[in-house]
């Protein structure tokens, strides 16, 4: 196949999460003499001036049809009613659309799972071959056995951002021959921000670099930090926050129901805490580089057990370790690149922060593992080609 292969890639988010970052760096490292390729997004934001920068097109349609699992079958039935009875509907125009513009296309890529139905409903209606990324470990429901299923039955390869997604793919029944596992790819961008004179290397600073989420454990920060208190150590450490702190609607009404008192982000929980100036809060930031070159050290103590997402591998690339919980993880080596604990112990973090507060240059020496290790696995210029090979070869079968 001597042509460019062409290929449209939907995204559900605009630079404000892990999954739309990714995808940008996947889409940087591509030869342009090889690809033509467009971006369609759910969402605007931030990283559409990224894409500006290297001359990429980059459309916007809020109407872009998005629905995943989630672990409780309850919610499950909700968010489905809402799906089918509200958002496929008012969808109808950009399907409509969408079906014309795949014409011009050799590929369309969905950049998350949650985009499923979208590529069952496309299977049938279009002739480019469809690929989807799996981002997530879906929780084994009822629901997302059977859209792991819908996924098999859809598309005619699948991206997978680690071994585990791979695993748990297939623990849910999924089947397909044609895949690829393609680490998250990262390098620094030229965003600044200006909010970081509130950071001060008199304390041992820790970064939590991503949106609140009760899966992802956000909340286990005021366990820590209590912890820490209570050895000794609350005025040496802080917490640097990065991210949307609002609370889901969810947790606001149960806050309110136990307390009987409105509290719609974490922010807002901790303000309240005596624990309160162990923490600095910085809304969403654009450039996360630019913010890990003032901590010391990266933490995620998530409920998903899932180590390995982006505010992991962009801690490692520069050069900060990083403290999470889960069996295992691709980037996370004890004692090489941070420290791994099987389940979520604030004594045993807490402690182990106090071991480096002592103690820097113990960091120090894991510095240039955390780079090397990162440059190894998710390089982009490495991974890109990887992913544009993917493609042709799947291309190549067809023809």
């Amino acid at each position: 196949m001597n042509d460019k292969i062409r290929i449209l890639f939907i995204d559900i988010e605009g630079g404000t999460g892990g999954s739309s970052k990714s995808l940008y760096e996947l889409i940087r490292g591509f030869d342009d003499n090889e690809i033509n390729l467009e971006v369609y997004s759910k969402k605007n934001g931030p990283i559409i001036n990224l894409y500006k920068k290297i001359n990429i097109e980059y459309n916007v349609n809020k109407l872009i049809p998005k629905i995943t699992s989630v672990k409780k079958n309850s919610r499950n039935i909700l968010i489905y009613l809402k799906f089918f009875l509200y958002d496929w509907l008012i969808s109808y125009g950009f399907r409509k659309q969408l079906i014309q513009d795949l014409n011009y296309f050799d590929v369309v890529h969905l950049n998350h799972e949650s985009l499923f139905f979208l590529a069952s409903w496309l299977k049938k209606k279009v002739k480019c071959k469809i690929t989807l990324h799996i981002r997530t470990n879906l929780y084994k429901t009822i629901f997302s056995i059977w859209q792991t299923k819908i996924i098999s039955k859809s598309c005619n390869g699948i991206i997978f951002i680690t071994e585990n997604e791979k695993n748990n793919f297939y623990k849910l029944g999924g089947n397909i021959e044609n895949y690829k596992i393609i680490y998250n790819s990262v390098s620094a961008n030229s965003f600044k921000i200006d909010n970081l004179s509130h950071i001060s290397n008199k304390f041992f600073n820790v970064a939590s670099v991503s949106n609140f989420s009760y899966l992802r454990g956000t909340d286990r920060l005021i366990n820590i930090a209590n912890e820490l208190t209570l050895l000794g150590y609350g005025d040496k450490v802080r917490f640097i926050v990065a991210g949307n702190m609002n609370l889901p609607f969810s947790m606001i009404f149960l806050n309110f129901f136990l307390k009987f008192k409105v509290q719609n982000s974490f922010k807002n929980i901790v303000s309240n805490l005596k624990i309160k100036n162990m923490f600095i809060f910085l809304g969403h930031i654009n450039n996360v580089s630019e913010l890990l070159k003032h901590v010391d050290l990266t933490i995620k103590p998530t409920r998903d057990n899932n180590p390995w997402g982006r505010d992991i591998i962009e801690s490692l690339y520069m050069g900060v370790p990083v403290i999470s919980n889960g069996s295992k993880s691709p980037f996370i080596i004890n004692n090489i690149t941070g420290n791994l604990y099987y389940s979520f112990d604030s004594h045993k973090i807490a402690k182990q922060i106090i071991k480096y507060t002592e103690d820097k240059s113990l960091l120090e020496v894991m510095n240039s593992k955390c780079k090397n290790l990162i440059n190894q696995k998710c390089n982009p210029t490495i991974n890109s080609q990887i992913a544009l090979e993917f493609w042709k070869n799947m291309l190549l079968k067809r023809s």
